[in-house]
């Protein structure tokens, strides 16, 4: 593995950022952040999704960049497996926050979707529905990204 993402027990015990940073390196270190909007609010919640966090969104993406993370992955809970579409005011929060990479999850439907959230700032997309319940693949989305001049690691697109 050359990745390790954190999630519920960054909450716990934030100390685990920091130490899994010194022993791997940040470019290894990725939170997982799942969020709701709730009152025109941002709401981080774990456990699946089952616990509401008490810390400050906004608070916690900057204690997760400041203790080591390499990257952060937005999960947005109200558009996670919709197949609607990113939540963009979301990826644009973030992305204009922080200092590391932005990974956009939580909505993707079609290949438009992953189009604007690179326009909103998102530096790199999770997807998991429009691969299971839509004929779309990986190699697809790749070669429609790449002909919107979005950068894309061509090598690894499959014809």
């Amino acid at each position: 593995a050359d990745k390790i993402s954190i999630n519920s027990i960054a909450y716990d015990n934030p100390k685990i950022i920091n130490e899994a940073s010194i022993k791997f390196g940040s470019q290894a270190i990725t939170v997982s952040i799942d969020v709701k909007k709730i009152n025109n609010e941002y709401i981080c919640f774990y456990n699946c999704g089952k616990k509401i966090s008490d810390k400050n969104f906004y608070d916690h993406l900057k204690e997760c960049e400041d203790r080591g993370a390499g990257e952060i992955i937005i999960n947005s809970i109200s558009h996670d497996g919709l197949l609607e579409g990113y939540d963009y005011e979301l990826i644009k929060k973030c992305t204009s926050s922080l200092n590391i990479p932005v990974v956009a999850a939580g909505g993707a439907g079609d290949y438009d979707h992953f189009l604007k959230a690179y326009e909103s700032g998102a530096n790199a997309f999770a997807a998991s529905s429009i691969y299971h319940f839509t004929q779309s693949t990986p190699a697809q989305i790749k070669k429609y990204l790449v002909k919107k001049s979005v950068p894309i690691r061509e090598n690894f697109i499959i014809d």
